[in-house]
């Protein structure tokens, strides 16, 4: 891999890291804000979860609180692309990276205890564009949760990326 490739595929894996972190983080930050009034329990509360768990409790909390069968299925579908960055994230992170034939890609390796999954070449634009939709389910996610309505805002204690309260 020549040492372009190589700095494109760090800096979009770097991409990839902060834009699912920054996610969490405000995801717990709702969590908090959904479970007590006390910012420093809330987070001490969802600081132990998993970003899986994290989701399964949202959309629990949001079940209780949502009236219509179309905001449910909002939900829904909003809970599966969680779930499904999270495991592109994951499958991402742990992986190996290879030279490829193309001089401007790179090869994912990923092993588990299932056995080998198969090599895939890869561009660092795909990294890029997965940032991207972290950034876009990210508002999609304060969208939704503009909606659940008595106290549900955007918590001031989060915004210091400055987003609207």
């Amino acid at each position: 891999m020549n040492r372009d490739t190589y700095q494109k595929l760090m800096y979009g894996l770097g991409l990839v890291v902060t834009g699912f972190n920054t996610l969490e983080f405000y995801m717990q930050g709702v969590l908090s804000d959904l479970l007590t009034r006390h910012q420093d329990i809330g987070h001490m509360t969802t600081s132990l979860l998993s970003f899986g768990k994290s989701v399964q409790l949202f959309d629990a909390i949001c079940r209780r609180k949502l009236k219509t069968p179309a905001l449910v299925k909002e939900l829904e579908g909003l809970c599966t692309k969680l779930n499904r960055a999270e495991g592109e994230r994951n499958k991402l992170l742990h992986s190996h990276y290879l030279a490829s034939i193309d001089p401007e890609g790179f090869t994912r390796h990923k092993t588990n205890l299932k056995g080998n999954f198969p090599m895939h070449e890869m561009k660092p634009e795909e990294l890029f564009e997965m940032a991207k939709s972290f950034s876009a389910l990210y508002e999609e996610f304060f969208t939704f949760y503009s909606k659940l309505g008595d106290g549900a805002r955007v918590l001031t204690h989060c915004n210091a990326g400055g987003l609207a309260t």
